[in-house]
């Protein structure tokens, strides 16, 4: 199932790597990470200007609301919910 985002909405797929771990590879404290998540972003609503489809992203842990679609987690938020692209 593919969801489709509509006018403000980002649809991002969650990175399954350790916590530990930030998308460079690089080992970071246990701790230092603990107040975000990063993903790929999946698909944007019609209204969406900063951020685009395969764009590496960072989100606050309590953001958007998580779905489990065919096995991946995903996440659909608000573009103004992503704190980066990274």
């Amino acid at each position: 199932m593919i969801l489709k985002a509509i006018k403000k909405g980002v649809v991002v797929k969650l990175d399954e790597r350790p916590q530990n771990v930030n998308v460079g590879g690089i080992y970071l404290p246990h701790g230092s990470d603990s107040e975000s998540k990063q993903g790929v972003v999946l698909n944007v609503g019609s209204t969406v200007k900063d951020v685009q489809v395969g764009d590496h992203v960072l989100i606050g842990q309590y953001t958007g609301h998580e779905v489990n679609i065919d096995g991946e987690k995903q996440v659909v938020l608000t573009e103004s919910d992503i704190l980066m692209v990274i």
